[in-house]
């Protein structure tokens, strides 16, 4: 297996963040400043996203195994493991796979069941439209789910970035990763076995997993806390880095 890129930050205990679709670990620029003045925080680009080399066989379990790889590599492990998003759907089966490996885990802005019929046709149409139009028209699709109102409104300069990380995405890159997220288990029965602390984060006006679906994974996990980010859509930790900063420091010094 190559290995992954990644940005690496500070000393102490391992706290690993796996980003979204279709950005890459920039996207946690904010945490990876605040939080490694007490952590060895760990960025990493999953598979063809970012810097890290692409893989023939991507779906969540295999990307989740390349991942629990590199960290091997670079002795950090046991971690704190948190994944936003895509992110979320790679940390679970990397819990399931390899659970004394993880201290901590923390879902942000994402879900543990698998896509609905109706997502999964959403996955096809985004999945044939960059087939025939190109990687921007995964873009144009993504962007208004991403962001809040109130961040696209006040916050140009993330929206900007959010832009550019998506654009330097490879169209390949996305159309695996659409197919891997549309193709990935239902992992409710997971949750009830989680014996690990666990947060879950979640921006109050995120459409895509809101705030129902957070209650949903909160009710099924044993030792869940639950953080709603205000003024926050679906990329909580670039939107209002501040809170889930804060959050996250709660979480993981109560540990």
């Amino acid at each position: 297996m190559p290995d992954l890129h990644y940005i690496e930050k500070g000393k102490g205990r391992p706290l690993v963040l796996l980003h979204a679709f279709p950005v890459d670990c920039r996207i946690w620029n904010h945490q990876i400043d605040a939080l490694s003045d007490q952590y060895r925080v760990i960025a990493i680009d999953l598979p063809g996203f970012g810097k890290s080399p692409p893989i023939e066989n991507f779906t969540v379990d295999s990307v989740a195994l390349a991942v629990h790889g590199q960290l091997k590599k670079m002795n950090a492990l046991p971690c704190l493991l948190a994944g936003l998003s895509l992110g979320g759907y790679v940390a679970l089966p990397f819990y399931q796979q390899c659970p004394t490996d993880v201290q901590a885990l923390i879902l942000i802005d994402t879900r543990a069941c698998g896509d609905t019929a109706e997502g999964k046709k959403n996955r096809d149409n985004l999945i044939e439209q960059a087939d025939r139009c190109g990687p921007q028209a995964v873009v144009d699709a993504m962007m208004p789910k991403v962001l809040s109102d109130q961040t696209v409104l006040a916050q140009p300069h993330v929206v900007e970035t959010v832009r550019k990380m998506m654009q330097d995405c490879a169209v390949g890159t996305m159309k695996q990763a659409l197919t891997a997220m549309r193709d990935r288990p239902d992992r409710t029965g997971l949750l009830a076995s989680i014996a690990e602390p666990v947060l879950i984060i979640a921006g109050q006006c995120d459409g895509v997993t809101p705030p129902a679906e957070v209650e949903k994974m909160r009710r099924e996990i044993p030792h869940a806390q639950v953080a709603i980010i205000p003024d926050a859509g679906h990329y909580s930790p670039v939107e209002n880095p501040g809170a889930v900063n804060a959050a996250l420091r709660g979480f993981l010094q109560g540990l």
